[in-house]
C-alpha cells in the first residue's frame, strides 16, 4: 500500500520517488526502418522484466535508432519498471548498458544516496498499490508522472545496505523452500503413476475390445451455451479420471440421436482427438449427476461388460504408463492433430484380474489417490504462504523493523549518524549543481553571435525598465 504521513521509523524521511534518482521512460524506433534493429544497444521491453537483473533482450537497436527516437542509453544499475499492459509492475535492474521501450519508467540512482536494491524492493513492495493506481479503461496503465509523485520512504544510506541484505538473506531461504514445493507436483505425479502401475499388474492381458459392449462416437452437432437442449460434454470436461462439469454447452439433438448417445452412469468417455498428444485416450468415468448428458465427436464412449470389467477399474488401468504408451507412440507418427478410433481403442491391451480383485484395487487406488490430493493442498496452500511471506518480509522491511534503526545503532554506539533528511538536503544540493552546470555549458557551447545577441537583448530590457 502507498507510505502514509506518520508510518516513517526513526531517521528516515517521506519524500517522492522523483528525488531516488533522474527518472524517464524509452521510447520505440520505427519499425519500418531496417537500419535501426539488430544493432549493438540491446533494448529492454518491458517483457523483458522479470523481477531481476536483466542481462540479455530479446532485440537490439542501432545508434541512429536511438538519436531517431526519444530512447535513452542507460547504464547498467538502472531500476526499471514496466507502466502497462499484462507486464505492468514487473521490474529489472539492468545488468548492462541498454535502451528501452515506452513502457518502461527508468531510474538512475546515484549509489550514494540511494541503493539501487533498496528503491528495487520498495517497487516490489508497492507493486499492488502501484498497479492499483494505473489509469486506463480496458487495462491499468501507470505514467511516469504517477510514478514520480509516488511516496517514497528513505532510510538513512547504511540502513539500506543493511536492510537490503536482510531482505535478500530472507529471500533466498524463501526461494529454497519454493523450489522444493515447486518438485512436489512431479513428485505425486510419479507416486500416482506407481500406484496405477502396481495396481493394475496382475490379471490377464487382453483386448479392451474383449470386455466392453459398445463403443461409439459423439455428435457433431454444433453446441452453444444457450441452455437449450441437452447438455453435451467436451475435451475440457474431461478431468483426472472424473467429470468436471464447468462450462457446459447445450445442444438440441434429435431424439434418436440423443437415445443412441445419452450417457449412463459408468460410461466411460476418452478423448479420440487432440492436438496434444498427452490428452488423447484421457479416460474419465460418468456419474450419476451426468446421466442422460450428450458429449461431443472429439471425444468417444465406452460401455464396458461389467460382469468382467468393471469401469472404475478400467477407467484406472487407462491411465496407466504401459497403456499410455500403446496410446501415444502411435499417435506421435501423425503430424498436426492426433487422433486415436475405435479400432485401435478395442485393440489397447490391458491385464484383467478377477472382478473381486478389480473391486479391491479400486479401493486401494482411491485411497492413495486421496492421500496424494491431500498433500497437493498442503503443497498449494504452502505456495500461497510463501508468496504472501514475500509482501511481509518486504512489509516489514519498509517498517523498518527488519533490522535495527541506523538511529538505534547510534544510541547504542554513542556516535552520531546522518538521517535521511540530510540525506534529501544533499540530493537537492546535488541537482542544483547539475542543473547551474548543464546551463553553463549551454553558455560556453554558444556561438559568439548568439552570445551577442543574448547581450543586446538583455541590454534592450534594462534601458526599457
Amino acid at each position: 500500500m502507498p507510505v502514509a504521513k506518520g508510518e516513517t521509523p526513526e531517521g528516515w524521511a517521506l519524500t517522492t520517488l522523483d528525488k531516488a534518482g533522474d527518472w524517464s521512460t524509452g521510447g520505440t524506433p520505427r519499425r519500418d526502418n531496417s537500419a535501426f534493429f539488430g544493432g549493438d544497444i540491446p533494448w529492454v521491453k518491458s517483457g523483458d522484466l522479470r523481477d531481476g537483473t536483466v542481462t540479455r533482450t530479446e532485440e537490439t537497436i542501432t545508434r541512429e535508432a536511438l538519436r531517431a527516437s526519444a530512447a535513452k542509453l542507460l547504464p547498467a544499475g538502472t531500476v526499471s519498471l514496466a507502466l502497462y499492459g499484462a507486464t505492468i509492475g514487473r521490474l529489472g535492474i539492468l545488468g548492462i548498458p541498454a535502451s528501452t521501450n515506452q513502457a518502461c519508467a527508468n531510474c538512475v540512482v546515484s549509489d550514494e544516496v540511494v541503493n539501487r536494491k533498496f528503491l528495487f524492493y520498495f517497487l516490489l513492495a508497492q507493486r499492488e498499490a502501484l498497479v492499483g493506481a494505473g489509469q486506463g479503461g480496458a487495462q491499468p496503465n501507470l505514467t511516469n508522472g504517477i510514478v514520480r509523485d509516488w511516496a517514497f520512504a528513505l532510510a538513512p544510506r547504511p540502513e539500506q545496505t543493511r536492510i537490503v541484505a536482510k531482505i535478500e538473506e530472507l529471500l533466498k531461504h524463501l526461494n529454497t523452500s519454493r523450489e522444493h514445493l515447486a518438485k512436489a507436483p512431479k513428485i505425486l505425479k510419479v507416486f500416482r503413476q506407481s500406484v496405477l502401475a502396481a495396481a493394475c499388474s496382475e490379471g490377464e492381458s487382453v483386448p479392451i475390445g474383449q470386455v466392453i459392449l459398445d463403443i461409439k462416437y459423439g455428435t457433431a452437432q454444433k453446441c452453444t451455451p444457450k441452455q437449450v437442449g441437452v447438455p453435451v460434454l467436451r475435451i475440457p470436461n474431461i478431468g483426472e479420471g472424473t467429470i468436471v462439469p464447468n462450462d457446459l454447452k447445450y445442444a438440441k439433438l434429435p431424439s434418436k440421436e440423443l437415445a443412441a448417445l445419452g450417457l449412463q452412469p459408468q460410461d466411460i468417455l476418452m478423448i479420440r482427438s487432440n492436438g496434444s498428444v498427452s490428452l488423447v485416450g484421457k479416460p474419465a468415468m460418468i456419474s450419476d449427476k451426468e446421466a442422460g448428458f450428450a458429449y461431443a465427436g472429439y471425444l468417444i464412449r465406452l460401455r464396458t461388460d461389467h460382469s468382467r470389467m468393471l469401469p472404475a477399474y478400467l477407467t484406472l488401468a487407462l491411465q496407466t504408463h504401459d497403456v499410455r504408451e500403446q496410446i501415444e507412440i502411435p499417435a506421435r507418427s501423425t503430424s498436426g492433430v492426433h487422433n486415436i478410433n475405435a479400432t485401435e481403442i478395442k485393440q489397447l491391451r490391458v491385464n484383467v484380474p478377477t472382478i473381486e480383485k478389480q473391486a479391491a484395487t479400486v479401493e486401494e487406488v482411491e485411497t492413495f489417490f486421496k492421500l496424494a490430493d491431500k498433500i497437493e493442498k498442503r503443497v498449494a496452500a504452502a505456495t500461497k504462504r510463501a508468496d504472501r511471506l514475500t509482501q511481509a518480509i518486504l512489509a516489514k522491511a519498509f517498517r523498518g523493523e527488519l533490522v535495527p534503526t541506523e538511529a538505534e545503532l547510534a544510541r547504542r554506539e554513542g556516535r552520531d549518524y546522518e538521517p535521511a533528511s540530510v540525506l534529501l538536503e544533499r540530493i537537492k544540493a546535488q541537482r542544483g549543481a547539475d542543473t547551474a552546470s548543464k546551463n553553463g555549458d549551454t553558455r560556453r557551447t554558444q556561438t559568439p553571435k548568439r552570445r551577442d545577441a543574448g547581450a543586446a537583448r538583455r541590454a534592450g530590457r534594462s534601458r526599457q525598465n
